[in-house]
């Protein structure tokens, strides 16, 4: 039998970027009121890439940001 806790040792940042997705996902999703269709509006206030923002306000810290946003399943 594989065990869990192996993995969360061996891989602690693969295991973060996994949970960082989740708990994005799920607040776009709640905030949307939508697993299927999420509001574009809401993944702005959340950080996505919008390249007038960025340069406009140097909101550089979506480059990050949105890697961990997405737009529906």
């Amino acid at each position: 039998k594989v065990n869990e806790a192996m993995y969360i040792n061996k891989m602690p940042v693969t295991m973060i970027i996994i949970a960082i997705n989740i708990v994005m996902f799920s607040i776009s999703a709640i905030l949307s009121k939508s697993i299927i269709d999420i509001d574009s509006r809401v993944l702005l206030v959340l950080g996505a890439k919008y390249l007038p923002i960025m340069t406009e306000k140097s909101q550089y810290y979506r480059l990050v940001t949105e890697m961990f946003l997405h737009g529906g399943i």
